[in-house]
Formats: C-alpha cells, sequence, structure tokens
C-alpha cells in the first residue's frame, strides 16, 4: 500500500478513493492499534477517513453502485446481485455495462 501512497504524491493527485468492502472499522481500528497494519495506520493518520452508511438493503453491487453515481438502488435499477430481464421473470447476474449511468443525474 505505501506505492499507492508514493503514487498519489508523485502525480499530484488530489483525491484517491480507497474502499473496504464489508470490512469492519472496529476491527481494522484494533489491528491498527497492535501494530498490524503499519501502512493503514499511516494513511489514517496522513489522509481523510469516515464511516459511510450503505444503502438499503446494504449489499455490494448497488452500494458501490450508489456512491459512484449518486442514485439508489431503485432509480438504478437493481437491489442486489441479479437483475430481471425485461419484459419477463428471468434474473441475470448484474454485469459491467449496468454501471453505465450518468452521474449525479
Amino acid at each position: 500500500m505505501l506505492f499507492i501512497l508514493d503514487f498519489v504524491r508523485q502525480r499530484k493527485i488530489q483525491v484517491i478513493l480507497f474502499g473496504l468492502d464489508a470490512a469492519s472499522s472496529n476491527v481494522i481500528q484494533a489491528w491498527v492499534e497492535e501494530g498490524q497494519l503499519p501502512t493503514f495506520a499511516r494513511m489514517l493518520r496522513e489522509g481523510s477517513h469516515g464511516i459511510l452508511k450503505s444503502t438499503l438493503p446494504p449489499v455490494t453491487v448497488p452500494a458501490w453502485a450508489a456512491m459512484l453515481t449518486g442514485k439508489n438502488p431503485g432509480r438504478l435499477g437493481y437491489c442486489d446481485f441479479s437483475e430481471r430481464k425485461d419484459g419477463s421473470y428471468h434474473f441475470g447476474a448484474v454485469n459491467l455495462p449496468i454501471f453505465a449511468q450518468s452521474t449525479f443525474g
């Protein structure tokens, strides 16, 4: 992870988003305090961090998509790892093309 911090400094990047899906901040913080995660300790010390509220339902696919687009799961059209095929009762797996939506609109 140190290479990420160095890369950011060399490129003069203003913002980098680093997300941990399903990670418990309590566990991460305990490991940081025990010295088991020195790079996380550095990122917490030198960067900004916080705990985000998830979507309803709090599921990976709609949560990340909502964060990236600013749309809730209802506007995105899916609430889990599957999506209903138009005009049918058949379901398929959510895949990358559905993420090609305009953001914050």
